[in-house]
């Protein structure tokens, strides 16, 4: 049996893949007698205190023993050999740590007890890594504004929160050592729990059922894969002991303070509430045997906020076309509104609205679609309508969520251990929520049901062999449908639709009215991630050798709608009286056809949807060997290797047909013969599409060493050097991939100017044209695309302050990105005029509109490469202590340095200061050009929490224990320094026409502006916080009018007639002349939250009422955030702005005030 089981194992460890990590800590040592000898054979054991389960095993001919597979929780550890006195101490382990505790056994008999006593906090002396635990009473104690354990990782050392400086809220808008937000690997109990789609945390469960969090910052051992940043939550297993809670938590408006932003602009404060209730238990079924626990919890949000349009009125509809009327109607009609509230006339629209100046509307009037006759210049064509929409305002998206979980662990034998955990989530976000109209049929929510099912086993084959093997099913399913509108209706919008007077927006029927060029519904599918993963632990001598490995397979089986509802723009009121489109965004089947050929409904048909729905499978790899050598007594040394493979995502045999990709040089022969190689340009120039079996290449080459040391300086456990390297890889996240399904010839998001009406369904107005020719641009995975690669190296110096549990340290840490995930448009306008330097008399018109490199029809090429690179270093001091001596005082603090450079941040521009504007790089012909500091460089961060349970009337009987015993005070700030932004070009140019590229102004001094705040008259919280002179930068149209700049067709500039051509010159040929990347700092930012709790001791033994108060935001202090959207660059004197309490994200700082009440036992 014992074979058979070996054999079983062996064989799922070389079948597996991604990264096997673990839950599970090691309590590892060596034991030696007052002479400094080694003890052999000594009898090790450790019992959980809280199910009294055991692990036991002896220390090898070195003395040294090994506990591995331990789950995190306070133990009583024994050492015993016959002829000396037996060892007793009390140790906790925490999540997948190594923890090293050497022991001396003196002579004397057996039953003598010498009990050690081991301080609350133990210095790590057997590994180099860095890590940062939350633990369960951090858990229970300090304020949490969502209860969602994965946020606590923002106060580990080394993490940024750039959601609120920078806006980039990817995974969960924190940045660690450096690293991308969408590079941290959530896990729960040691098992997969991503959102690969989105690169977020998958599963929710309830914070009660959380036993301990651990943030893995450099796993310098190599059974640790993917990311080095691993964010790992634990679930509370049964115990003994019958415990549990239920409580609710309340957060409402009438605890909440009213925004800076509400009180500057007068208006009132939205309601809203929101309840989190629930409850969690656990015991033993069998005592010291098998135990159950589980956790139950309803989120219940109601929040609305004000929504005011512009929408026509019955004057708009009385000049409009006989098209624009019925398109209107075939929604409702015109909403109601108040022109007594708001109003904008036609001659409002023509001088305000689309800047035709003051006396514009006398020479240029708006004229009636019908009789041509010209509109009364004070005639009411759009008045305001106020809704209230489903929105966060100040309790969350409104929703209904349940949560739970339920876990069974069974000690079958004593060599032999089983958990099982399954997790389920179910949220139901209200209609409007998502997509929100004043029109009928538009309004939109989002469900979203997701399960988590973990199985671990754990087997010790003897005192010197230990196996874990997990098998994990995790389902992301979330669901964003289209409302009561059917598919093929476009959203029509006016080109001019953000210019109202007041800044609300002038609407049209749509889905999303407010974004309608980036609405992508209907959106989801269930994503299945399989996964098995198999490790060994094998002690000989002085070595502690692991060996083992993982498979992962994911379906990800999604529909994305991008363009399904298709983007129609009108560039004037006239022309929206008219009822006629100008601009066309839509998504079609182009039925084999590619960009350049003749789409001709009468040949080919009419124009129908391309399938939105792929079903992509996804398989990783990872195998990894190590060896702890335990060099001397105070010295040991990891070194280990892990072998990586993240794969290509793939289509099953009866969807191949429809994968498509963008190659390179592939005119002629595939591949192609060449007798001189072509140039980069030239291959742009003959990229085509071609259906395909293989997105790109398999990279195999992914093998990362790893190396970790710990020496204990002084021999006395209390002052320790680590230090640690390692390699990391990062697979590509969902959605960075899956876009390739817009590839043509099966799928075509066709952009094309016309003269068309408008028309409730979008393909009749696409066929009223005739025959079309395709247009389309590229979702092109690079062919050569390989794995992200990060390297790290650290250095930390750590001591144990007298010796009492207060640890101080001081770390280093580096690390290094290359050949990370990037976006780059390689076919921008006016880009052919790089190909004529290689090719003389290649076709080339840079004044025009579409003088590309490639010509064939194809628009932006938006190649999905590994461009990036990334640089940073850190220095971090941390202190950390538990319950200081008698005071019941719990510490945590960090303060880090840092510098993190890179020539891009994320790959999807995910800063709002970006994001706003574009993607790429500079110069897409050479990406080093933007290096820089990253929009994610916080120079400096503090974190500091702490709990403190009062001990003054501890034990204390009658009222007064009552009354003075039970109090806890707990509370968490946090300050840091902003982060980095990039002022665009906002002129007229071949870049900012490209409507895809980062356009950069033209730097023409060097003196950067200084940080203010001043408030900008007549605009309530608005802040001045640069003025960009034109002695700083110039835009584009200015410089080349001002100028003349050399390209191989000849000079351009110098006059209104050649100052576009010149124009494609700077950002093609002179992208060197424009600005480097972040120049400009947002302001920094601090906060301060607090919690104060009072428990009442009930008469059943160990029952507790407690009830809670915590105050988010405790001074109600707004930071000043810079305003995205106001970095650009059009002329001397313009402003990027600010606004107190608003941050990049749209989040409203306010002070939150939420009560609680729990009943524990």
């Amino acid at each position: 049996m014992r074979r058979m089981m070996l054999l079983f194992l062996a064989v799922l460890m070389v079948a597996s893949v991604g990264a096997a990590q673990t839950q599970f800590g090691t309590i590892t040592g060596r034991v030696a007698d007052s002479t400094g000898a080694v003890v052999p054979g000594a009898k090790v054991s450790v019992t959980n205190t809280a199910t009294n389960t055991k692990n036991t095993t002896e220390t090898n001919n070195e003395g040294i023993y090994v506990l591995p597979n331990v789950a995190a929780g306070t133990y009583d550890l024994e050492i015993e050999k016959s002829g000396f006195k037996k060892v007793q101490t009390r140790v906790t382990l925490s999540i997948a740590q190594r923890l090293g505790l050497d022991f001396t056994l003196d002579l004397g008999q057996i039953t003598e007890v010498v009990t050690v006593t081991e301080s609350a906090l133990v210095i790590n002396t057997v590994s180099g890594e860095l890590a940062s635990e939350i633990t369960p009473s951090d858990l229970r104690n300090l304020p949490l504004l969502t209860r969602n354990p994965y946020a606590l990782i923002a106060l580990s050392s080394g993490s940024s929160d750039t959601g609120s400086v920078t806006g980039d809220t990817r995974g969960l808008g924190v940045a660690v050592y450096g690293t991308r937000t969408s590079s941290v690997n959530f896990m729960l109990d040691g098992g997969e729990n991503n959102d690969t789609f989105v690169a977020g945390v998958g599963q929710a469960i309830p914070l009660d059922a959380v036993q301990e969090i651990k943030v893995q910052k450099s796993g310098t051992t190599a059974e640790f894969g993917r990311n080095m940043i691993v964010a790992n939550v634990s679930t509370k297993s049964g115990t003994n002991e019958f415990h549990g809670s239920v409580y609710e938590y309340y957060r409402g408006a009438g605890l909440s303070s009213s925004t800076f932003d509400d009180n500057a602009n007068g208006t009132p404060k939205s309601n809203f509430v929101r309840n989190q209730f629930g409850a969690y238990a656990g015991g033993a079924i069998i005592k010291d045997k098998l135990f159950y626990a589980g956790s139950f919890e309803a989120i219940r949000v109601r929040s609305n906020a004000t929504a005011r349009y512009f929408v026509p009125t019955a004057a708009f509809m009385s000049n409009a076309s006989a098209n624009t009327t019925a398109f209107i109607s075939a929604f409702g009609g015109v909403p109601a509104s108040s022109c007594t509230d708001q109003a904008i006339t036609a001659q409002q629209i023509v001088e305000d609205v689309e800047g035709g100046g003051p006396g514009s509307y006398a020479t240029s009037p708006l004229l009636n679609s019908v009789t041509l006759a010209p509109i009364a210049a004070g005639t009411q064509l759009f008045c305001r309508t106020t809704l209230k929409r489903p929105a966060d305002s100040g309790g969350g998206t409104p929703q209904n969520t349940w949560l739970a979980t339920g876990r069974i662990d069974w000690r079958i034998s004593d060599k032999t251990t089983f958990f099982g955990r399954y997790a389920f989530q179910f949220s139901d976000f209200f209609q409007g929520s998502n997509s929100f109209s004043p029109y009928q049929g538009f309004n939109t929510g989002t469900t979203q049901k997701n399960q988590n099912l973990n199985l671990t086993l754990t087997h010790s084959f003897s005192a010197r062999l230990f196996n874990e093997t997990r098998a994990v099913y995790n389902r992301i399913f979330q669901l964003q449908p289209l409302g009561a509108a059917p598919a093929t209706t476009p959203c029509w919008q006016y080109d001019y639709f953000s210019n109202s007077p007041t800044g609300d927006l002038i609407v049209f029927p749509g889905y999303v009215p407010d974004v309608c060029s980036f609405a992508g519904i209907p959106f989801g599918g269930p994503q299945n991630i399989y996964q098995a993963a198999s490790g060994f632990t094998y002690l000989r001598g002085k070595h502690t050798i692991k060996w083992g490995g993982q498979y992962l397979h994911m379906r990800d089986n999604r529909t994305f709608g991008a363009y399904e509802n298709a983007y129609f723009d009108t560039f004037s009121m006239q022309g929206m009286l008219d009822g006629l489109v100008d601009f066309v965004f839509a998504a079609i089947d182009p039925k084999g056809k590619v960009p350049g050929d003749v789409y001709d409904t009468a040949v080919d048909g009419p124009f129908t949807f391309p399938s939105f729905t792929r079903h992509y499978r996804y398989n990783e790899l990872g195998i990894y060997a190590e060896d702890s050598w335990k060099v001397t007594p105070r010295l040991t040394v990891t070194a280990g290797l892990r072998w990586e493979y993240f794969g290509v995502h793939h289509s099953p045999a009866n969807e191949k047909f429809l994968d498509a990709n963008l190659y390179l040089d592939a005119v002629g022969s595939v591949p192609p013969i060449q007798t001189t190689p072509k140039t980069v340009y030239e291959q742009v120039r003959d990229a085509r599409f071609r259906r395909t079996n293989q997105f790109y290449r398999p990279d195999y080459n992914n093998f990362a060493p790893r190396l970790g040391i710990a020496y204990d300086v002084f021999g006395d456990n209390r002052t320790v050097f680590r230090g640690g390297y390692g390699v990391f890889f990062d697979r590509n996240f969902g959605n960075a991939v899956f876009n390739a399904i817009q590839n043509p010839p099966n799928y075509a998001v066709i952009s094309l100017g016309v003269s068309a009406p408008i028309n409730p369904n979008q393909f009749t107005t696409l066929a009223s044209g005739g025959a079309l020719t395709i247009s389309s641009s590229a979702r092109m995975l690079d062919n050569d695309l390989v794995t992200a690669y990060g390297q790290q190296w650290n250095a930390t110096v750590e001591h144990d302050i007298l010796g009492k549990g207060v640890i101080a340290s001081l770390s280093y840490v580096g690390t290094k990105g290359d050949k990370l995930y990037s976006l780059n448009n390689l076919n921008q306008r006016g880009s052919c005029l790089l190909i004529v330097s290689v090719v003389p008399g290649y076709p080339c018109s840079p004044n025009t509109s579409s003088a590309r490199i490639n010509r064939t029809g194809l628009t932006g090429m938006n190649r999905r490469g590994n461009e990036g690179m990334s640089r940073y270093n850190g220095m971090t001091f941390e202190v950390r202590t538990r319950k200081l001596a008698e005071t019941g005082l719990t510490l945590n603090g960090n303060y880090t340095w840092s510098h993190s450079i890179d020539n891009v941040s994320s790959f999807f521009a995910d800063s709002t200061f970006e994001g706003l504007f574009g993607f790429g790089f500079r110069d897409p012909y050479n990406p080093a050009l933007d290096r820089a500091s990253s929009s994610n460089d916080i120079r400096h961060r503090m974190a500091i929490n702490g709990v403190w349970e009062i001990p003054f009337a501890k034990g204390m009987k009658g009222v007064a224990g009552q009354v003075l015993d039970g109090w806890v005070i707990s509370g968490i700030f946090q300050a840091q320094t902003g982060g980095a932004f990039t002022v665009y070009d906002n002129s007229s140019s071949q870049c900012n026409d490209s409507g895809t590229n980062f356009c950069y102004p033209v730097l023409v001094g060097s003196t950067i502006p200084t940080m203010t705040a001043t408030p900008v008259t007549g605009s309530p919280n608005t802040f001045t916080l640069y003025t960009l002179p034109g002695t700083l930068y110039q835009s584009h149209e200015a410089y080349c009018t001002a100028n003349s700049l050399n390209s191989p067709l000849g000079p351009f500039g110098g006059s209104a007639a050649t100052a576009y051509g010149c124009t494609a010159i700077l950002a093609n040929l002179r992208a060197d002349l424009t600005s480097p990347r972040n120049l400009f700092r947002t302001p920094g930012i601090w906060s301060l939250d607090a919690g104060i709790f009072k428990s009442f001791r009930l008469p059943l033994e160990g029952h507790r009422l407690q009830f809670r108060a915590e105050f988010f935001n405790l001074f109600n202090h707004s930071n000043l955030y810079a305003d995205a959207g106001t970095n650009l660059f059009a002329g001397s004197g313009d402003a990027v702005t600010a606004k107190r309490g608003i941050t990049p994200g749209g989040v409203f700082e306010r002070r939150n005030i939420q009560l609680a009440l729990r009943y524990e036992w």
